[in-house]
């Protein structure tokens, strides 16, 4: 049976006001605008005079959205609430609101929300897959007293990607239905953009016998282009351009750009693919979605792009080819082939497995820690069920001194938390990063 989640924290709260309070839990919004900061007007509700004093009323739209006053008095003939204390500005027209009894704060509710998702750190898992690890060609150590670049072969230790905290498995990339844009072998000589020049590199290198390194000048402008131009190449039946590359310079997203264009010197691209954030001298494997494949007929020019003026820089870029993913065949890594450093969070490779492997993107599968819900907009990782049945649970057991009945409601959500909580994503056997 599939795992329900994704509802947001005010459809999670609504569910267990309706779960604990039953009719007396409403879900309404404003007629009219009150006039002043402590009149809630809507002429829908229904109850008599005074029928809702001492309720919440927790607003879920407009300009207090999130604001929780309490009602301090209620006519049924003008359907108007008076709140005290007052909300930070007049009350408006169209705003929704839930109205709670005084037994269950809403901002109670919110934390036993959170308390419910607490609950299975350690057992249950955000389910996470990452495409974010290449083997590539080797890592670069310096050595001796002039700090020679040497390339020592391939990576063997990686980094945990963010948003990781337990792996599961490792899978190897096979084979993949792919096309080669560029080797890198050769500089780009087709437009060389003022304040860019552009050469082969044989140190710093991922595969084959070389990269190209692009040298950016102090005088170089935004969006200072390179080029070269290729035999005509139809990549509409791809999904994904990947690539090796490197940066003296810590880029934000976007601040270089990759394009693909079916007219010479990239004059009109097809495809403009911005680059994620990269770290300073470090190796990137980049993977980018192709925006317009259906375009992608003809393509026979590739450039790269600074977009972004950030000065005097180096760049490195090598073996830009485009891929179907959904013919990409994975292998299983040995679980003997590769094992966490918890210290430094880490993944390590064993030789042999290195060896095996050979130049291959890498699967993780695993799980993180599902997020806490601090805003109504926030969407729930786990099971909903079983945060709603949890959380049900708690909110009466908190009330059980207002009501005896609140005691015996309590125990029935536990049994029914306790059903939910056996659908909940676990991983078997992982391997938790720290």
């Amino acid at each position: 049976m599939p795992v329900l989640a994704n509802r947001t924290r005010v459809q999670l709260r609504q569910s267990v006001g309706w779960n604990v309070q039953g009719p007396d839990f409403f879900v309404g919004s404003t007629t009219s605008a009150g006039g002043d900061a402590t009149s809630v007007l809507d002429t829908k509700l229904r109850g008599g005079n005074d029928a809702h004093n001492s309720k919440w009323v927790r607003f879920t739209s407009g300009t207090i959205n999130g604001e929780v006053s309490r009602a301090d008095d209620y006519v049924q003939a003008t359907g108007d609430i008076t709140v005290a204390p007052a909300y930070t500005l007049t009350v408006p027209s169209g705003a929704s609101y839930e109205l709670w009894l005084p037994e269950f704060q809403p901002a109670r509710i919110d934390e036993f929300l959170n308390q419910a998702i607490l609950d299975t750190y350690g057992r249950a898992y955000n389910p996470v897959e990452s495409l974010a690890l290449h083997t590539g060609g080797g890592r670069l150590t310096s050595s001796g007293a002039s700090s020679t670049i040497h390339r020592t072969g391939g990576f063997t230790r990686f980094d945990v990607p963010s948003g990781i905290l337990a792996i599961e498995r490792i899978y190897y990339r096979e084979s993949v239905n792919s096309q080669i844009i560029h080797e890198c072998e050769s500089a780009f000589n087709e437009s060389v953009g003022a304040g860019l020049t552009a050469a082969t590199d044989t140190e710093i290198k991922w595969r084959g016998n070389s990269s190209m390194k692009i040298t950016v000048a102090a005088s170089a402008a935004a969006n200072a282009l390179i080029t070269d131009n290729i035999a005509s190449l139809n990549i509409s039946g791809k999904t994904h351009v990947e690539f090796w590359c490197r940066s003296t310079f810590a880029a934000l997203a976007g601040d270089i750009h990759l394009l693909l264009d079916d007219t010479a010197a990239c004059a009109s691209p097809v495809e403009t693919l911005a680059l994620p954030a990269l770290v300073a001298n470090t190796d990137t494997f980049v993977r980018i979605a192709l925006a317009n494949p259906q375009s992608d007929t003809a393509i026979i020019s590739v450039g790269v792009r600074f977009t972004t003026d950030n000065g005097a820089q180096t760049f490195w870029i090598d073996d830009v080819q485009v891929v179907h993913h959904d013919t990409a065949i994975w292998r299983p890594v040995s679980r003997r082939g590769w094992r966490l450093e918890p210290d430094a969070g880490d993944i390590i490779l064993t030789d042999e497995a290195r060896t095996d492997i050979g130049y291959a993107l890498l699967k993780l599968v695993g799980g993180d820690a599902p997020a806490l819900l601090s805003a109504d907009s926030d969407v729930n990782e786990i099971d909903d069920n079983y945060v709603i049945s949890r959380a049900t649970e708690l909110g009466f057991s908190s009330a059980a001194s207002v009501k005896e009945i609140y005691a015996t409601q309590a125990l029935t959500w536990a049994a029914r938390a306790a059903t939910a909580r056996k659908s909940l994503h676990r991983l078997r056997s992982p391997r938790k990063v720290s």
